[in-house]
């Protein structure tokens, strides 16, 4: 069994797991070929648990700069760019820490916040995330084809995006074309003889738009080859001089004869074969070469007919289909192709979508050691390790799996839907993370709502500082349901459990389809009773780092609200079926 099985059933398992890493417990099962247990990262490697400066009393305030301080002025005051706890305050016109630009830098200045993203690419989304001294600009590429958004995304046509250009030589058939040589139903021809003498063929058009034309002979002109409608041998010597005598002489160039009322020979006087997609001509009628002609209709005529090669996205006489690049009920998607796991599957329904984290922090509380110092910075870098290295497998060394792995798995994945089935999922997901392809391990079923505007799963009322701005979902987004009671497992052997209440999670879709969850927020509650019951090590339990000035209620229990923010990316995961 590995090691990952201690983070099961739950995201802020990923926070607990590595705080009984840091104190040299973390999770040791025994390995599969019955050897020695991993035995953790020990205190000597690594215990940010009891780090501490080098002062006898060492305490924020001081004025005296600490490890795990950002700063100290002496004092424990906020809104003098040194906060009460000893962090650079947003706004001192440096950007340092966990910064990304200060709000009191000037604009076009090197380090300056951005206040609008726009790159003039109608191929991105642009977006300003983060708040105050964390702004910063993304710029997601949009993948799916949507009318009016001035965007031909890669890999669309015309059919697909009226925002695309027709292209010839892209092998689709788009508007205004009528051909395309790498067509295996409609190639562009190159000739137009229709082996009729009495029609002049013609190529016309050009590129894409090629076409025949066949326009019937109506003028007498010897040497030709044509009797036209009307002609005798008087007028034209291409006319037969037996016509008439009721047989047909192709010898002569005859083809029918008038003598001939019925049956064979007989010449016709009508060419309708009821196909609406031929264009049918009567030639040289009248005379002993009358013949009917039945041509191909062109792509996009109102004429009844939908040819060979053509859809509702070039030809309006069409049927809707499945893969034809547009989206008709009841189709939830069509993306021009019958190909599955694109995004839109082969019957034109939306396809489950895995998302595993990619970028997770603790935002609040601060999680402060018995020396006052604030662990939550290398925390944080810490967890960002775990979920993007494989480095602690059985006897410390790597195992092929990324050390932590939380999936987000969509069934199916369609923000326009009221709702959807969900999972949350500490899976197994290989290493390297550049190539990571994750399996089921201890997905946690439910459903999310999918929201169209508005704000959503802001912090609850008093308990977060106002001075820690959290960053918070923006429509398009989804809000998983409430799990009233949520177990958590981690330590060795996943022997413990801390029981988090009221566990909620909230992100906004980034692309059309969803490529990215963007401004991601987790929450769950930790009673008190349940943080002094819930050890991290021997000597320590979770209450150990958690300050009673931060101290919440929930139904009138004292505990805290831990808040995670996070990011994540689609994942290739082989997923359970929900019970």
């Amino acid at each position: 069994m590995r090691k990952v099985q201690s983070w099961h059933q739950g995201v802020l398992g990923l926070c607990l797991a590595l705080l009984t890493a840091w104190c040299g417990g973390s999770p040791s099962p025994t390995r599969e070929d019955g050897g020695t247990k991993d035995e953790g990262i020990q205190p000597q490697d690594t215990d940010l648990l009891d780090a501490r400066p080098d002062l006898t009393e060492p305490r924020c305030g001081n004025g005296v700069l600490e490890p795990g301080e950002g700063c100290d002025d002496g004092n424990r005051r906020d809104g003098d760019g040194c906060s009460r706890y000893c962090e650079i305050e947003c706004g001192d016109g440096r950007v340092t820490g966990e910064e990304s630009c200060d709000i009191a830098i000037p604009p076009s200045l090197p380090g300056a916040c951005p206040t609008e993203c726009q790159d003039s690419d109608p191929c991105t989304i642009d977006r300003l995330v983060g708040a105050q001294c964390n702004r910063v600009c993304e710029h997601v590429p949009i993948t799916e084809a949507r009318e009016g958004d001035q965007c031909c995304p890669r890999g669309a046509n015309a059919n697909q995006d009226p925002d695309c250009s027709p292209t010839c030589g892209n092998g689709v058939i788009e508007r205004g074309e009528t051909c395309e040589n790498e067509s295996p139903t409609s190639p562009c021809p190159s000739s137009c003889d229709d082996g009729i003498a009495c029609t002049a063929d013609r190529l016309v058009g050009e590129g894409c738009a090629l076409r025949c034309e066949h326009e019937e002979i109506t003028s007498p002109r010897n040497g030709d080859g044509c009797c036209p409608r009307g002609a005798t041998v008087h007028t034209d010597s291409d006319c037969s001089s037996l016509c008439g005598n009721g047989v047909v002489d192709t010898a002569a160039g005859e083809r029918c004869d008038l003598a001939i009322l019925s049956g064979d020979g007989a010449c016709p006087t009508s060419c309708n074969d009821g196909d609406p997609c031929t264009i049918d001509r009567l030639v040289g009628e009248g005379t002993c070469a009358a013949t009917c002609t039945h041509s191909q209709a062109s792509i996009g005529l109102n004429d009844a007919c939908c040819p060979p090669g053509a859809n509702l996205a070039v030809d309006p006489d069409c049927p809707p289909r499945c893969g034809d690049g547009v989206r008709t009920p009841p189709e939830a998607c069509d993306d021009g192709n019958r190909n599955p796991n694109d995004g839109c599957s082969p019957t034109c329904t939306r396809e489950p979508q895995a998302f595993r984290v990619d970028r997770i922090r603790i935002v609040d509380p601060r999680l402060i050691n018995r020396y006052n110092v604030d662990v939550t910075p290398e925390v944080n870098a810490a967890l960002q390790q775990a979920i993007s290295m494989d480095r602690f497998g059985p006897m410390r060394r790597p195992d092929g799996y990324l050390d932590m792995s939380i999936v987000l798995f969509f069934n199916p994945l369609d923000p326009a839907l009221p709702s959807v089935d969900f999972s949350f999922d500490s899976a197994l997901c290989t290493a390297p993370l550049a190539s990571t392809r994750c399996v089921s391990f201890s997905p946690l079923h439910g459903r999310v709502t999918n929201q169209g505007s508005g704000v959503y799963l802001e912090p609850l009322p008093g308990t977060v500082p106002p001075d820690r701005p959290i960053d918070r979902p923006h429509a398009p987004c989804f809000v998983t349901q409430t799990l009233s009671r949520f177990p958590l497992h981690y330590g060795p052997e996943a022997s413990q459990t801390i029981w988090l209440q009221n566990l909620q999670a909230a992100a906004e879709y980034m692309g059309d389809p969803p490529n990215r969850l963007v401004r991601g927020l987790m929450r769950g509650f930790v009673s008190e009773e349940e943080a002094q019951r819930a050890g991290l090590r021997e000597d320590y339990r979770l209450i150990d780092f958690l300050r009673p000035s931060d101290r919440d209620e929930l139904d009138g229990q004292p505990g805290w609200w831990f808040y995670f923010s996070f990011t994540a990316l689609p994942v290739e995961y082989q997923a359970t079926t929900k019970p």
